[in-house]
């Protein structure tokens, strides 16, 4: 999902970094499953614990964007 936070990460961070191609790859899953109603995964259902991995990868990477994005400004 096409985020503001997501559009941060993209465009501030790089693949070399640290878990960015994971929250790619997680990001475009959670947004298959979205677009499809669910049925992009087995029982129609996701795993929070997915959802929730997801959800602390990306406040790290958003956290490490703007401040990345901070010290460049200066």
């Amino acid at each position: 999902m096409k985020t503001t936070k997501y559009k941060t990460i993209v465009s501030v961070l790089s693949p070399i970094c640290e878990g960015f191609n994971k929250y790619l790859e997680m990001n475009k899953r959670i947004e298959l499953f979205v677009e499809t109603d669910g049925a992009s995964e087995k029982d129609g259902g996701m795993d929070e614990e997915y959802i929730a991995e997801f959800a602390v990868l990306q406040e790290r990477l958003y956290k490490l964007a703007l401040e990345k994005k901070k010290n460049e400004s200066c």
